[in-house]
């Protein structure tokens, strides 16, 4: 009894993904420019929003995704000061000159994501359920390497993950551990709907509800890049799959 559509950004979520698989409407931007400093998130984020005003009488589930803080990090007009610039000088491995770039261009993401959500929950009076996450982090070579996909430090495992509306309590944070994996049966208890059959995953919903603790058996992560992006930018093979356990 769902609408579902999403917008995002083209490749690895785009219309050749399997992400395609259950959406009555997919919306991809395949011409999506890392190197461009402005990027289009508020493009898609515009389209996400003029939907939700066509649609706001019925049921949907949306997904939203966006490339934006992907390298190269380029801060947009008026973002490019924020934040300490001595990191751009610091004696360190890491780059401290990318980092505070993404964090630049993460606090930029932030602020267009905070209008967006606000203008949507607005729309539909309070009545919808918000998850913002992200698929991966970020390695600024405080290991070695650049980016993520091939190895699976915290700085690539350990990412956002924020819950709001209805039945779930308010201004709660979690310590413990818990995946991506645990989303879907947590939203279907949250919205009332019967699990499938063989979903994976625990659901949260409870623990959201009352604000107390939950514990959950170990969760498992694994990353099959075959290439590991050095300090030089070169990318080498690496052998691949990394397996990890968090719990």
């Amino acid at each position: 009894g769902y609408r579902t559509v999403a917008f995002t950004e083209g490749g690895a979520a785009g219309t050749s993904s399997p992400l395609v698989a259950g959406f009555d409407s997919f919306v991809a931007d395949e011409g999506y420019d890392l190197a461009d400093a402005e990027g289009r998130l508020t493009g898609t984020l515009e389209a996400a929003g003029n939907w939700v005003n066509a649609h706001s009488d019925e049921p949907f589930f949306m997904f939203v995704h966006s490339y934006r803080l992907h390298a190269p990090h380029l801060p947009p007009q008026g973002y490019g000061s924020m934040f300490k610039d001595d990191k751009l000088f610091a004696d360190s491995r890491v780059d401290e000159g990318a980092l505070v770039r993404y964090e630049r261009e993460l606090r930029y993401v932030d602020d267009q994501l905070g209008v967006f959500v606000d203008s949507v929950v607005r729309k539909l009076d309070g009545n919808v359920v918000v998850v913002v996450t992200s698929d991966h982090g970020q390695e600024f070579l405080e290991h070695g390497a650049r980016g993520a996909g091939s190895h699976l430090y915290e700085e690539s495992l350990k990412v956002p993950l924020m819950m709001s509306g209805p039945g779930i309590k308010k201004s709660t944070r979690y310590d413990a551990s818990l995946c991506v994996v645990d989303l879907a049966p947590t939203l279907v208890e949250l919205l009332g709907i019967d699990a499938p059959p063989g979903i994976q995953g625990v659901s949260l919903a409870s623990s959201l509800g009352s604000g107390l603790p939950f514990s959950l058996s170990p969760r498992f992560s694994e990353a099959r890049g075959r290439l590991r992006v050095d300090e030089s930018g070169k990318g080498l093979r690496w052998k691949s799959p990394a397996y990890a356990v968090k719990q």
